[in-house]
């Protein structure tokens, strides 16, 4: 379609020319980001290739007059191909970290004194293959006010302990493109400026008032992050709330400022789809 660019790029593979068909979840909720990929046409010996164990994806997509994003990065963790008419769709399930998360572990005494920070610096130095970013959720703590009393013998698998320390300290963690970063619990991160979501640069409908927030859809626009802020503004807005005989209706908020809490991007570069939805929630 006019103006759509989209590009997969996998050890060995670069393609750029074939159809690709995609839909990527991102999500703050604490399970790893989703990759569903088709790509049409792979010569047989790629598809045989493809299969191969250990190999992860990037998927970079947007428009042809500005430099094209990473859209998402991810192990393969199954692939599947499928004649369909004239057409190989080989279908691609990948996940955003998801090999590091569940396989890194730990066994290591910490001594006393040490503070939030630095646990859970230790935490992430031991998972080969993920980057440390933003750790905002973790500026309450810098100053060591809370502290080990004690020495504190880590053992076992590293989720468990970031999952422990995130509960423990009230701050949320997520790991995008193999990066981690922390924010405090219900506030996003202030790294960037708002995006602005209107009309005029690409909402689709109205925006949509939810119980903790507003839902929204776009053209596609990859540069959105997890935990960032999005500024919408609108003439009207939906609600959807659930049973009004039961709840009281929020008060329908169709401008402000919202955290992106949830991602859905859906795209392909011969039809229809190539939209953002965002579920974003006042802060």
């Amino acid at each position: 379609m006019f103006n759509r660019k989209a590009k997969i790029l996998i050890p060995g593979f670069n393609i750029t020319d074939l159809r690709i068909n995609f839909k990527i979840e991102k999500s703050l909720v604490g399970y790893p980001n989703l990759g569903n990929i088709k790509i049409y046409n792979l010569s047989e010996s790629s598809r045989n290739n493809i299969e191969a164990k250990g190999l992860k994806l990037q998927l970079f997509a947007g428009y042809e007059d500005v430099s094209v994003p990473l859209l998402f990065t991810g192990d393969i963790i199954n692939v599947v191909h499928l004649k369909t008419g004239p057409d190989w769709i080989s279908e691609v399930f990948a996940a955003d970290g998801v090999n590091i998360l569940s396989t890194a572990t730990i066994n290591k005494t910490l001594p006393a004194g040490m503070d939030t920070a630095q646990i859970y610096n230790e935490l992430v130095s031991q998972m080969k293959g993920i980057t440390k970013g933003a750790t905002e959720g973790l500026k309450n703590f810098l100053s060591g006010k809370r502290s080990l009393l004690r020495e504190l013998q880590l053992s076992g698998n590293i989720k468990d302990w970031l999952d422990k320390l995130a509960m423990d300290c009230g701050f949320e963690y997520s790991v995008n493109d193999e990066v981690i970063e922390t924010t405090p619990s219900g506030y996003p991160l202030s790294d960037v400026p708002p995006v602005v979501i209107n009309q005029k640069t690409g909402m689709i409908g109205s925006p949509e008032r939810t119980e903790i927030g507003i839902n929204v859809s776009h053209l596609l626009l990859p540069e959105l992050k997890l935990a960032r802020t999005i500024r919408v503004e609108s003439i009207s807005a939906k609600l959807n709330v659930g049973n009004l005989f039961y709840r009281k209706i929020p008060p329908i908020r169709n401008k402000g400022i919202y955290r992106i809490d949830k991602l859905i991007h859906t795209g392909d570069t011969h039809d229809n789809p190539w939209t953002t939805q965002i579920s974003a929630r006042v802060f």
